[in-house]
């Protein structure tokens, strides 16, 4: 495999993806409605401009000139016949392990590959350094803390993505479910489009790792379409619950919102069995693009120019301004 290349305009989220979210009759030409949280704007560009960064695989001041370019190519041209095999048939079905596979790998390098997550690595150094200083001493005098210096972080940043292959099983091992809306309420995707989501409370540690108990992974395949690869535990616990009402329904009285309840925990039960998409209401698709907003560094994008969402949330917290941040 070729690592060196002469590209400079490099696509932190890939075209056939971005296309998918995108406007006009040509594919060519799609367009993408683009709000920017950071400086709180709407406007429209073309697929090929959204999300480019010059040189951003490249690593810095090396002497062979490596680049992850043609790497991350290869990735994305295998997934991209499985994406659109999904997209066609609005089902999970095809997928055997093989592609389920091929497919954690694009998960997983779309996740660690973008410019939000080395912004992330950024913070998360500085917020180390910010203890050292606190302690008296000085961050630059710590050996491998790469504090203040950009190229050794941006190679070690770049050097990280090619490992996440080793961790496809924290993704294929998933449950895995795919979720759908109607054209009227499309789905974001943003710069960041692998979004985490964990409704368990593990304090004192993190809840957001991606092989923590209770997590959930999306990533938006289309307007439409979203992939969600949940954590086994969450079925499990669906089938708990189910069990306890129905010792519920069979020993004693019980009232019509918990009827409500079972039936509910009865079709969540249903659905999450199907190989194929699930139809979302409103607030769940609202729920979803929510985790766009949150996690995006700067741009979200959408085939309709329709982001009063992205605006009652920033208004409501102006660190949604910034990409999402781990906090210790």
């Amino acid at each position: 495999m070729k690592y060196t290349t002469n590209v400079k305009r490099q696509h932190t989220v890939p075209k056939f993806l971005l296309k998918n979210f995108g406007f006009g009759r040509k594919e060519s030409k799609k367009r993408l409605f683009t709000f920017d949280k950071k400086n709180e704007r709407a406007f429209q560009q073309s697929v090929n401009d959204a999300t480019v960064r010059s040189s951003f695989y490249n690593f810095v001041d090396d002497p062979k000139q490596l680049s992850l370019e043609s790497f991350l190519g290869t990735i994305e041209s295998n997934s991209a016949v499985i994406i659109n095999e999904i997209i066609k048939n609005k089902s999970l079905s095809t997928l055997n392990q093989e592609k389920k596979e091929m497919l954690s790998i694009f998960v997983l390098s779309q996740y660690f590959r973008t410019y939000g997550h080395f912004k992330m690595q950024e913070s998360m150094i500085e917020s180390v350094a910010s203890k050292i200083r606190n302690m008296g001493f000085n961050p630059k005098d710590v050996k491998d803390l790469k504090y203040n210096d950009f190229a050794n972080l941006k190679n070690s940043f770049l050097s990280m993505i090619p490992r996440c292959i080793e961790q496809k099983q924290y993704i294929s091992k998933k449950n895995w479910h795919l979720f759908e809306t109607d054209k009227d309420n499309p789905f974001f995707i943003s710069d960041h489009p692998v979004v985490l989501h964990n409704e368990l409370d593990l304090r004192p540690y993190g809840n957001l790792g991606l092989a923590v108990k209770g997590i959930q992974v999306y990533l938006p395949l289309s307007s439409t379409l979203i992939l969600g690869m949940l954590c086994p535990s969450y079925l499990i616990d669906l089938e708990e619950s189910k069990q306890n009402a129905m010792w519920l329904l069979q020993n004693t009285l019980v009232d019509e919102q918990t009827m409500k309840n079972i039936d509910s925990i009865c079709k969540s039960i249903k659905n999450f069995t199907t190989k194929n998409s699930i139809k979302l209401t409103c607030e769940n698709v609202k729920f979803y693009n929510s985790l766009q907003v949150s996690f995006a560094e700067q741009y979200i994008y959408s085939e309709k120019k329709d982001f009063p969402l992205i605006k009652e949330m920033i208004n409501d917290n102006e660190k949604y301004k910034e990409g999402f941040r781990f906090t210790s």
